[in-house]
């Protein structure tokens, strides 16, 4: 028996008319009669529902049983609707992103600015860690969007969204023959030194290599780690030459050390990715939009980190 009929029930009852309530369900009478029946025979009534007075229809005894659970049972199932509504909506007000260094790659937290303005009670669940990482989350939907950087053309089996290029330097050490002349310096003559550079599973590592390869190069590699900030201190040791792509390596304070061009040209691509499901989500339809208007317009993002590092002066300078 359908729920609606019992719903049909309790309008009878509140209108007082077969007619009135035909009108306020938009059915006719012969189908509201009809699925009073219908409710006689499934719960066993043997007997009718109403009974007519002049003051209108009336729960006969056997009615008024079930008028009562009807109630009950419309009650609960309006309960459980609210319960999946709460659930659902818990959902939509989550967000789950894997980041990586948003130092080097501001559009990401203004990206994530932009979204937290548009949905200020929305919950962001951010990670933040290597491409590699944050790929295989996206892969075991542990998030529902994933910041990487991937090389020129690279497939994944995602959908892609591109943010920004970032070519490959190198971070050479003051005094250094390299250091000395101003522009580019090639990978044929960077390779005649000991060479630092990142972990092997790295993207910066594996575009570095398969450079050597296409250049049918071996390089001498000294040292090689996930941390930037050692890979330069060690080239400021004067160890070797880093190569870093350009935005992540000006992020690292360089003291006794020069950034350089390097060529033949390569370059990182910051790239969003996501599974095509994801963007069932309004709030995930949102922030992709918002990615795509910081990446449309930068000096947004610019604007408001200038405004917000002001803001932060003028504070510090009131309470000195």
């Amino acid at each position: 028996m359908e729920t609606d009929y019992l719903r049909e029930l309790t309008g009878v009852v509140e209108s007082g008319s077969f007619a009135d309530a035909s009108d306020e369900l938009f059915l006719s009478q012969p189908t509201l009669y009809r699925h009073m029946k219908t409710i006689e025979e499934k719960l066993g009534a043997d007997g009718p529902l109403f009974y007519r007075t002049p003051q209108g229809m009336r729960l006969t005894p056997l009615g008024g049983i079930i008028y009562r659970y009807a109630e009950r049972i419309l009650s609960a199932e309006e309960e459980c609707r609210a319960e999946i509504r709460k659930r659902r909506a818990a959902g939509e007000a989550l967000i789950r992103i894997a980041a990586i260094d948003t130092n080097a790659y501001p559009q990401i937290s203004d990206a994530l600015a932009c979204f937290g303005e548009k949905y200020p009670d929305c919950r962001t669940h951010v990670t933040l860690a290597h491409t590699a990482y944050n790929m295989e989350s996206l892969r075991k939907c542990d998030c529902d969007f994933a910041f990487a950087i991937l090389g020129e053309g690279q497939g994944t089996e995602f959908c892609q969204e591109p943010v920004l290029a970032d070519p490959l330097t190198a971070i050479i050490y003051n005094g250094h023959p390299l250091a000395e002349r101003e522009g580019a310096v090639s990978m044929e003559e960077l390779v005649k030194y000991p060479m630092l550079i990142s972990g092997e599973n790295s993207f910066t590592s594996c575009l570095c290599r398969r450079l050597f390869g296409e250049l049918k190069i071996r390089p001498k590699i000294v040292l090689t780690s996930y941390n930037r900030a050692t890979l330069k201190n060690m080239a400021e040791e004067e160890l070797g030459i880093a190569l870093m792509l350009k935005r992540q390596a000006e992020t690292l304070h360089l003291n006794r050390s020069v950034l350089r061009p390097v060529t033949p040209v390569s370059m990182g691509h910051l790239t969003l990715l996501y599974r095509e499901s994801a963007l069932e989500k309004t709030v995930n339809r949102d922030f992709l939009l918002c990615v795509r208007t910081e990446r449309e317009h930068p000096e947004r993002g610019e604007e408001k980190r200038r405004t917000a590092l002001q803001n932060a002066a003028l504070y510090h300078s009131k309470m000195d």
